[in-house]
């Protein structure tokens, strides 16, 4: 039979400690509990926020978010971009379009946004129907979340816009930061080669080489790319009672010591990972027997602009964009 043991606590071990008068608990007291307690938030503050802001690459885009101008597109004809994965079997998940409503949009049959994801080739990944009401009348970005494939190679984005000839519709601003254009327009399922088929301006199709569609792509819905910041005050956290505030900054300072040395250590983790799946990129752009040389260069060129980009954004250093440039030349001439 287990006898059960009684433990006497002397009521003088009880004392909080008050820093107005310099008492001491010899016990467990509130003090040392709250102290665990606020370690503990500190720590798990800093360790899981760089895990939250600093994931993998979750939007993918051709604008410098300063729009050129706009264009309108009847029903039927498309909006396409091109885009490459950062990583192997990268979700899409998002679509994000800037534009506004122009006239009047009709409800009934063609008057939805239809949002497709081709491969290269041409063959549909992803389709679906979303309502032009998220336009608005001023220009704004809108969000459409889908769920579309995971990719690990070149993928086009494609928007087929309402609209009806001399009625309205929505209209799509481009970007003419980049000194390449990524952007297509697409009549049906054909990609026009030619932009005077439907009419251009002659100052349109002089930018032809430098016009990007504010059309982006994201891995993250839009649920998941909300962030709530809050800022904590004495106010906010009434079980501290009188704790030492002064004790609070040391913890904090220690937490964020800590915190910075894991930060530092992420990101040239997450710079590692960006650079391994460029070179997943390019190699798998080298070996690509379904297109000709010729497609495979132009696709290694879009490449070296977009690891161009990186080194000027700072998500990647002099070294790292030296080693993957040199290897896009070396590649690019093979290829001549």
């Amino acid at each position: 039979m287990v006898r059960p043991i009684r433990i006497r606590i002397n009521r003088c071990s009880r004392k909080f400690f008050y820093p107005e008068h310099g008492a001491v608990s010899t016990g467990i007291s509130l003090k040392v509990l709250c102290d665990k307690i606020v370690v503990g938030l500190l720590l798990s503050v800093f360790l899981i926020s760089p895990l939250t802001y600093g994931a993998e690459v979750t939007e993918l885009m051709h604008d410098n978010d300063k729009p050129s101008a706009n264009l309108s597109l009847p029903s039927g004809i498309a909006y396409g971009v091109t885009f490459s994965p950062p990583s192997a079997s990268w979700p899409i998940r998002r679509v994000r379009i800037f534009g506004l409503l122009s006239g009047k949009v009709v409800e009934g049959p063609g008057q939805d946004v239809t949002i497709e994801i081709w491969t290269m080739n041409g063959t549909t990944l992803h389709s679906s129907v979303h309502s032009y009401k998220k336009f608005k009348t001023a220009p704004n970005w809108v969000d459409f979340n889908i769920d579309g494939p995971d990719v690990s190679e070149s993928f086009r984005v494609v928007v087929y816009a309402p609209g009806i000839p001399n009625v309205g519709g929505i209209v799509v601003y481009y970007d003419l930061s980049l000194s390449s254009s990524y952007s297509d327009t697409i009549v049906g399922r054909r990609i026009l080669t030619n932009w005077n088929e439907i009419g251009y301006s002659q100052n349109t199709l002089s930018l032809r080489s430098r016009i990007n569609w504010m059309i982006r792509v994201c891995s993250t819905s839009v649920a998941e790319a909300t962030t709530t910041t809050t800022t904590a005050s004495q106010s906010s956290i009434p079980f501290l009672g009188s704790f030492d505030m002064s004790r609070l900054q040391q913890i904090g300072g220690v937490a964020a010591t800590g915190g910075g040395a894991f930060l530092g250590w992420f990101f040239k983790t997450r710079k590692r990972r960006l650079i391994s799946g460029y070179l997943n990129k390019i190699e798998s752009t080298v070996k690509d027997q379904s297109t000709s040389p010729e497609e495979r260069k132009k696709r290694l060129g879009k490449i070296r602009e977009e690891v161009l980009d990186l080194l000027k954004k700072g998500k990647i250093e002099e070294g790292q964009y030296s080693m993957l440039d040199t290897k896009l030349k070396d590649h690019i001439k093979e290829l001549a």
